[in-house]
């Protein structure tokens, strides 16, 4: 039976492990820079795009959207490696010594990455609103915001990543995993 201690115990770790990966800081890099970049450009002082000003969801769905082809790129990347990662067998069996089951540390796993990505998503919307918002005449709207993280880019987190999970375990590589996922 899955013990919820012990999934947030591996959702940590993960948490950990890949924070400190170079394909996740440069995601978190390249997404909090290049969308407060866009906001910038379409919204910003000066900014003639009127339609990106004149409604309070504009923004939030801009932001929305450009976060989750961000998230779909290195979220194909970084599930892809997952069923790697975690069935390699070899000389390495005895030192890793998992304190969960097998299905707890795969849902560990997963949690672990969600939250990650959540995480990244709730600093480029705030970012995003004290940057951006702040400075031009935009309405802020926090609901439009939390509703399209909610229905739009949560849902394409949870497809990407079972679906670079299923083909990557069905395959048995990283390889066709990221070109079907990320296309």
């Amino acid at each position: 039976m899955m013990e919820l201690h012990e999934l947030f115990l591996v959702a940590v770790y993960e948490v950990k492990q890949q924070g400190r990966s170079w394909v996740f800081r440069f995601f978190a890099f390249l997404s909090l820079v290049g969308i407060v970049a866009c906001h910038m450009y379409w919204q910003g002082q000066g900014a003639d795009n009127w339609k990106m000003m004149a409604l309070s969801c504009s923004m939030p769905l801009v932001n929305a959207y450009l976060y989750s082809v961000m998230q779909s790129l290195f979220l194909a990347v970084m599930m892809a490696d997952i069923p790697r990662r975690l069935g390699r067998p070899g000389a390495l069996d005895s030192p890793r010594a998992r304190p969960a089951d097998n299905a707890t540390f795969y849902w560990g796993t997963i949690a672990g990455n969600l939250l990650l990505f959540g995480l990244v998503n709730v600093t480029v919307i705030v970012v995003s609103v004290f940057i951006v918002n702040l400075t031009s005449l935009a309405p802020v709207s926090w609901s439009c915001y939390l509703f399209y993280l909610l229905t739009l880019n949560l849902p394409s987190w949870l497809f990407v990543a079972g679906f670079s999970l299923w083909v990557s375990s069905i395959s048995g590589g990283r390889f066709p995993a990221i070109v079907l996922s990320a296309t």
